[in-house]
């Protein structure tokens, strides 16, 4: 069990890496913004856990709901980046006069 739980942090927090990045390279503002918001309440929990060393069952339920945020975004960010890559829709870029 303890490799499952592993496991999908590592995913976790691979996807928030990616979905940063994504952000950064697509300038996705917004995909920047909201993974930063779901990784927020991890990094809360995880500290709670560090210092009093023990998490508890809700503290474990709002990290296991911003995981399961972030690989959400992951997954529709990096699916709609294939369909604009597939399409070859280029993003219009504004130009200031």
């Amino acid at each position: 069990m303890a490799d499952v739980v592993t496991l999908f942090v590592i995913l976790g927090v691979l996807g928030g890496i990616v979905n940063l990045l994504l952000a950064y390279i697509k300038k996705w503002e917004v995909l920047g913004v909201l993974t930063l918001a779901a990784a927020f309440p991890i990094i809360g929990v995880t500290l709670l856990d560090a210092i009093y060393g023990n998490m508890g069952f809700f503290a474990a339920v709002i990290a296991f709901a911003g995981i399961v945020t972030i690989l959400v975004m992951t997954v529709a960010a990096l699916s709609i980046a294939g369909i604009q890559a597939i399409l070859g829709v280029e993003e219009k870029e504004e130009v200031s006069s």
